[in-house]
């Protein structure tokens, strides 16, 4: 018989390995500053918060202990005539003692999130053209306010759309799950809403070759929080800008306006990717170092990683269960409350992708399907410890009476095969 114990990398949910993880709590936030507009809610959450509407007590499984998160919940604001839709804003301007302000964009050599989507049952056409004009909603969105050069007085604003311009990246599996997003990737899409160019964070910001090559992250001409679209001539400046938390670096969701020609569309419906749009964020990564003497690189941010959290003092507990235990309304009820250990052999159905997920069987016939990217041979006796979730609401075809179990991933999981 071999016994194996294998390390857990959890690419779907956040779980990297950082340098350093500060954590954001209502005591300490760290900088970090957040405001809600026209009737949207945000704020640090877990699950010993109320229910949010149309969700479960706490935050959605995937994301690594502690449990917290930030969430923001855009309500149903946007839809009469002549309203504004709701928005939601986190935003900094320093990292633990470095000023974002000034920092040259082509040294930022990290620059990663993670957000889960919520299936709030008002989705809009996903195929494009989008007929009705209808983007699919939008996570959380990343922002940065910058100068062309660190004397230019006049203020450029990228922001990056997880889910495409116009929604056209979106993918029906990106609902329900937890999403890490590397915003450095040559396939993030960084747009500029003013001028409709767009481009990865190579063609903006490259040092030899780039579009704005010496443009500087700047803290916004007026610092006072505003979410109003219409800043054209903020600071009384052509070219002025304002945020809606007053930082340089902003997460939104939401949008700003009922209608806009922002993506170069007439009388784009904005308000429709934010009509009760539901999204959760956290691990936000930011690493910058000057590359400029290749022989002596200079740290000019160490990577840094926000932990978003309510209450990280909160004790989780840990609970064996049986496969059949776990369908069980009462489990059901606390499965964000604790970890807990359930234990099977390895099927080999449709489930069983490595990498990705499978499926385990105790012999009560309830199989679980067990998330990690871990390999586990097929047939192997497994213990498995994680979050208990149910499938999520949109998973395609895949049938949904069945229970998710997303494996700890701080934890490997254990394996005996014959």
């Amino acid at each position: 018989m071999r016994l194996a114990l294998t390390g857990l990398i959890f690419v779907v949910a956040c779980a990297q390995a950082f340098s350093a993880v500060v954590q954001v709590t209502e005591s300490d936030p760290r900088g970090w500053v957040w405001y809600a507009y026209n009737g949207a809610k945000c704020g640090l959450y877990d699950y010993t918060n109320p229910p949010l509407p149309d969700l479960p007590l706490g935050v959605p499984a995937g994301c690594p202990l502690p449990w917290g998160a930030f969430y923001g919940d855009c309500g149903w604001s946007g839809s009469g005539t002549g309203q504004v839709p709701g928005s939601c804003w986190l935003g900094t301007d320093t990292i633990e003692g470095y000023s974002l302000d000034g920092l040259p964009c082509k040294y930022i050599t990290k620059l990663t999130y993670s957000t889960y989507l919520a299936w709030r049952g008002c989705e809009f056409p996903i195929t494009p053209p989008y007929p009705q004009g209808h983007p699919a909603m939008q996570p959380w969105q990343l922002q940065i306010a910058i100068r062309k050069t660190a004397t230019d007085p006049n203020f450029r604003w990228l922001m990056f759309r997880p889910n495409g311009l116009l929604g056209n990246d979106f993918q029906i599996s990106r609902y329900e799950r937890w999403i890490t997003w590397d915003c450095l990737s040559p396939n993030a899409i960084w747009y500029e809403p003013f001028t409709g160019k767009q481009g990865n964070w190579d063609f903006w910001f490259n040092p030899a070759t780039g579009y704005y090559k010496n443009a500087v992250i700047a803290n916004p001409c007026d610092p006072t929080p505003n979410a109003s679209w219409n800043m054209s001539t903020s600071c009384g400046a052509t070219y002025g800008f304002w945020t809606g938390t007053g930082k340089a670096l902003n997460f939104e969701i939401g949008a700003r306006a009922q209608t806009t020609n922002i993506f170069g569309q007439t009388a784009w419906a904005w308000w429709r990717e934010s009509f009760r749009a539901l999204s959760f964020l956290d691990n936000f990564t930011i690493e910058a170092v000057d590359t400029s003497d290749p022989a002596n690189p200079r740290t000019l941010i160490p990577e840094t990683t926000y932990d978003f959290e309510l209450d990280p003092s909160r004790q989780h507990g840990q609970y064996g269960l049986t496969n059949a235990a776990c369908y069980d309304a009462p489990i059901s009820a606390t499965k964000y409350q604790h970890w807990y250990v359930v234990w099977g052999r390895v099927l080999l159905d449709d489930a069983y992708v490595i990498g990705v997920s499978f499926r385990i069987d105790d012999g009560s016939g309830k199989p679980i399907k067990v998330m990690t990217d871990q390999y586990v041979p097929d047939g192997a006796y497994v213990r498995v410890k994680g979050q208990l979730e149910d499938p999520p609401v949109n998973p395609g075809n895949e049938p949904k009476d069945y229970k998710v179990i997303f494996a700890d991933p701080n934890e490997p999981i254990m394996w005996i095969s014959e």
